[in-house]
């Protein structure tokens, strides 16, 4: 029945092409392998040189591909690639943070500093020099933060145009931090290149990702002179392989590829985006229970799982630093390509892409239904496991829930003990069961030292009280027989 109370029904949409895990097993091929195939370095020879690809032209895998998490958008005109700058912006905000709190601390030893230095309590000293120098350090660490989290782009894309064979690269300004660079603030740019002039290479590098240092590998193009044959500049394209391998780099180039020479329909659609910056998305990135990599195969699978363990043991730190990426995700500017946007890469009408929303209640409402209870699930065995982790780790360390009183010399009072005796909570008993504590002499509590207002006032009642005694015995004595005159 296609029909029902005079409407249409919507017809169901083929969901399967949105599974970003279609194909399973990836048959590696000889460039896939360390050492591989390679082909011969490019010159000047780049730095952290992993393995070099071979001419445009030439296919890397030749087997089905499922699409690429960098993968933005795809059209009939162009193929947008996203960049790996999310952790950055995430790591800029928290070293914000912590300069902050070094700047409030620095400023308030700089006034003390100086105002020992008035009183003439203290002489001009070292320290005093380091308070005025900490300041600078901290200063621009807190600015650069300031100006990443309101100024800066969010992403840095690359658009692959199949139809005039170019690649425009969206560039954001730069600013130094520390002897690295980050973006700033200052109006974009975009860079155009030649397909026919673009070689693809692997880098390797060990590098601080601002929590760890990790050996990633990265896929990196390099813009080649066609008249000299010498390299005159190298970026890179996509994410970071955390797993330092060369599966992720050459399958991102072989959908480039694919893409610029055979097609859009030789290659996946663009993923669903299911991440819609909110802090629960963020927590389900860094929850080790929804890492997909265990799903794989092989080598990838086992490290999958040593990832996810790794993880769950740091989930404090982990959710620490989600809740950075959250704000770096929901604040900076989105990429504009400006009058580019309406010539170059304006959307055919024809074209399938100008129909497709991303979004996945729309797209892949079943699947997506089935997405938001496993992430609830995933997320409620996450916390729930955690909170068997804070117990064990409680009595281990002796910490609360299982010992809320404590002795100054550390020993904790056990659950079976209460804190409510006055004793217990001076540390003046041992640690035993409530109902056999003998009650201490009044005088073994030492009471607290009293203040001279204290004394003071104690001394003058108490010369009153004597006063008053003693104009109540001169009464008496004058009120008593023997003191009385005899009557006539």
């Amino acid at each position: 029945m296609t029909e029902r109370l005079g409407k249409a029904m919507p017809e169901e949409k083929d969901e399967s092409v949105y599974d970003e895990r279609r194909v399973m097993e990836i048959r590696l091929s000889a460039w896939m392998k360390d050492p591989g195939e390679s082909a011969e370095p490019l010159l000047p020879p780049a730095e952290h040189l992993f393995k070099t690809l071979p001419e445009n032209g030439v296919s890397v895998y030749d087997c089905e591909l499922n699409s690429p998490e960098e993968i933005v958008r795809i059209t009939r005109k162009y193929l947008e690639i996203s960049a790996d700058i999310a952790d950055n912006r995430g790591n800029s905000i928290f070293m914000g943070v912590a300069a902050l709190f070094g700047l409030v601390y620095t400023i308030f030893s700089l006034y003390m500093f100086l105002s020992f230095l008035y009183e003439g309590s203290i002489r001009p000293s070292f320290g005093l020099f380091i308070a005025f120098v900490a300041i600078i350090p901290f200063g621009w660490q807190f600015r650069n933060a300031f100006v990443s989290m309101f100024y800066t782009y969010k992403d840095e894309p690359i658009r692959f145009h199949r139809e005039n064979g170019k690649i425009y690269r969206f560039i954001p300004a730069r600013m130094g931090v520390f002897g690295a660079e980050m973006h700033g603030k200052g109006a974009p740019s975009i860079r155009e290149y030649e397909w026919s002039n673009v070689r693809a290479e692997v880098t390797k590098i060990t590098m601080f990702l601002g929590r760890i240092f990790q050996t990633v590998t990265y896929l990196q193009l390099a813009i080649v002179d066609p008249a000299t044959g010498q390299v005159t500049e190298r970026f890179r394209v996509g994410f970071r392989d955390g797993l330092a391998g060369l599966l992720k780099p050459l399958l991102l180039w072989e959908s480039i590829r694919r893409y610029m020479e055979e097609g859009p329909e030789r290659i996946a659609v663009e993923p669903l985006k299911t991440n819609h910056d909110t802090l629960l998305d963020h927590l389900d990135r860094i929850n080790p229970l929804s890492l997909t990599d265990r799903k794989l195969p092989g080598t990838q699978g086992f490290f999958g799982y040593v990832t996810s363990l790794i993880m769950w043991v740091l989930s404090a730190i982990t959710i620490f630093f989600a809740l950075f990426d959250w704000i770096g995700a929901r604040t900076g500017r989105t990429p504009n390509w400006g009058e580019l946007e309406e010539t170059v890469f304006k959307p055919d009408p024809a074209d399938p892409a100008a129909h497709r929303t991303q979004n996945p209640e729309i797209e892949a409402p079943q699947k997506w239904a089935a997405e938001k209870q496993r992430r609830k699930k995933a997320l409620t065995l996450w916390f729930g496991s955690l909170s068997l982790q804070w117990l064990a780790v409680a009595a281990l360390l002796h910490i609360w829930p299982f010992c809320s009183c404590y002795y100054p010399d550390g020993h904790c009072i056990s659950l079976t003990a209460t804190c409510r005796v006055p004793q217990y909570q001076e540390g003046l008993m041992p640690a035993q069961p409530a109902e056999n504590l003998p009650m201490a002499p009044t005088e073994q509590i030492s009471a607290p030292e009293k203040t001279l207002e204290e004394l003071e006032r104690e001394r003058h009642l108490q010369e009153v009280t004597e006063f008053l005694a003693d104009v109540k015995r001169r009464k008496e004595a004058r009120q008593s027989p023997e003191n009385r005159q005899p009557s006539e």
